[in-house]
């Protein structure tokens, strides 16, 4: 599935944060397919169903704070998550305005959005810093997150920033 507007398609990954003196913690990431905006990048204990559901409800969230959702819009959802996972998750799933695209529809390259994405978080976020804390970490990704968003044009995007697609005009 190819997005053609913001709201169609989100894909959603974990990947491993380091925090000094601690066990590894996670960084969990929900970003818009067609504008790139990451609309959530946040620390987590583990990669757990909860956690996932409060990841995409924070994702919900933003999206209807810096942009217009067309009531009764759903929006598709690709997650690194195995089949099982999204099993468990049907009923918050049900509830929602998301809904989980079905195996047939992926392919090899379905994360590759999210997953490029990761890499960058890794590369010049995380590789670069020692979080000596959770709400250290949490902080350094919000500051990239905006970064990300607001300061960093996108060669696929006719250099634009995300933030310039996906949130509504503020007059």
């Amino acid at each position: 599935m190819k997005p053609t507007g913001i709201n169609q398609l989100y894909q959603a990954a974990f990947t491993e944060l380091p925090i000094a003196n601690h066990r590894p913690h996670v960084a969990m990431a929900v970003l818009d397919c067609f504008s790139r905006y990451l609309l959530v990048l946040r620390v987590s204990v583990a990669p757990t169903i909860a956690d996932l559901m409060k990841g995409l409800d924070e994702a919900l969230a933003e999206a209807r704070r810096v942009s217009e959702i067309p009531a009764g819009r759903t929006s598709a959802l690709l997650t690194d998550r195995d089949p099982q996972v999204l099993t468990q998750l049907s009923a918050y799933l049900g509830e929602s305005p998301l809904r989980s695209l079905s195996p047939h529809d992926r392919t090899f390259r379905s994360l590759g959005m999210v997953r490029s994405f990761m890499r960058a978080l890794k590369d010049e976020e995380v590789g670069l810093h020692v979080y000596r804390s959770f709400p250290e970490a949490q902080r350094s990704l919000e500051l990239f997150r905006h970064s990300y968003n607001f300061e960093r044009p996108r060669q696929a995007l006719a250099y634009k920033y995300p933030a310039e697609l996906f949130c509504k005009k503020v007059e």
